[in-house]
């Protein structure tokens, strides 16, 4: 009885022991760079909770882009970008769930936002959305893409609508679209 207490007790405490906290965030400096991507899962899911949530991770990063997907009501997101101070958001509709960008003024100045491959639904349901844009004089590009899910792990490449074949085929567009314009 005393082991089996004991292994409840252990069971109980381990997650808390190993756990991390938003505080134990550091990466990045002032003269670097940070970019991140971030499924939010049909944000926001559930409701002020998800944007009170979402505002205390990003500011906790303090990254200098975010780039979003799964965004399913522009007026939430537009709560989101007010509530976070320093930064500004673009939104583009989509048939299914929308992209986004968060991204600080300040650090970085965006020259342009677009989406690409809008009429290749089969292999991009939802049109990767680019960013150019300088930091630091110097200027990137950020391509925010999100590749059709599921599937059965098995690619099969005289199906084109098996969901494998189809992120195969999107990868190879987004990497033409590199090649061409480097």
């Amino acid at each position: 009885m005393q082991k089996l207490l004991l292994l409840f007790t252990f069971l109980l405490t381990l997650p808390t022991v190993f756990s991390q906290s938003l505080e134990d965030l550091s990466f990045g400096t002032d003269s670097t760079l940070e970019v991140m991507t971030w499924n939010v899962e049909w944000f926001p899911k559930n409701g002020q909770t998800t944007i009170d949530y979402v505002i205390e991770i990003i500011q906790a990063l303090d990254v200098d882009v975010i780039a979003l997907q799964e965004i399913d009501e522009k007026p939430m997101f537009e709560q989101l970008v007010d509530d976070l101070d320093g930064w500004d958001g673009y939104w583009v509709e989509s048939e299914y769930l929308a992209l986004a960008y968060l991204y600080k003024p300040d650090v970085i100045e965006v020259e342009d936002i677009f989406e690409i491959y809008t009429s290749n639904n089969r292999e991009l349901p939802r049109a990767p959305l680019v960013m150019k844009m300088k930091y630091m004089g110097e200027g990137f590009v950020v391509i925010n893409n999100h590749l059709k899910c599921c599937g059965d792990g098995v690619i099969d490449l005289n199906n084109p609508w098996d969901e494998e074949t189809r992120r195969y085929d999107a990868c190879n567009l987004l990497e033409q679209y590199i090649r061409i314009r480097k």
